[in-house]
């Protein structure tokens, strides 16, 4: 098996069509129907259950009151219109952020996420479309960056 991954030169908003084609191209080639996509505001999450029209869609949002107590950062708006297009929103605790954040220095190296990431690509097309740094990410450059893989 063969494998493309495509890098974009600048990071941000700009490059998730692109990389929703990609994605959807290689889930078609490989015969994938589901797709997992991580969401902040949710503005992703609308293009990918339009460009994923057929495919079982599951959006992972921030954990609420990952900004600020008591608040969810994916809107109303968006959550009512993912839904409404069949897509399945999931919102839970950040558990691959690592104990480390909770016990001990904020920088800390963040915890594999390999096991994680290997599970879901049997059955469901790898898509990233950014994700703003955090303290435990320094060691990758923090900041935001695209990748489609698969």
């Amino acid at each position: 098996m063969e494998a493309k991954t495509t890098y974009f030169d600048k990071p941000g908003g700009e490059n998730t069509d692109k990389t929703l084609a990609l994605a959807k191209a290689r889930a078609d080639e490989l015969g994938i129907k589901t797709a997992v996509v991580a969401s902040t505001v949710g503005k992703t999450a609308v293009k990918t259950v339009d460009v994923f029209k057929g495919y079982k869609v599951i959006v992972v949002t921030h954990v609420a009151g990952f900004r600020e107590p008591n608040s969810q950062e994916f809107t109303d708006e968006n959550r009512k219109i993912v839904e409404g297009k069949g897509g399945i929103i999931l919102t839970t605790t950040h558990a691959f952020g690592g104990i480390h954040r909770a016990l001990g220095r904020g920088d800390a190296p963040p915890a594999s996420t390999a096991g994680y990431r290997r599970y879901y690509r049997h059955d469901a097309a790898d898509i990233r479309t950014g994700h703003q740094g955090s303290p435990g990410n320094r060691r990758h450059g923090g900041g935001r960056r695209t990748v489609a893989h698969r």
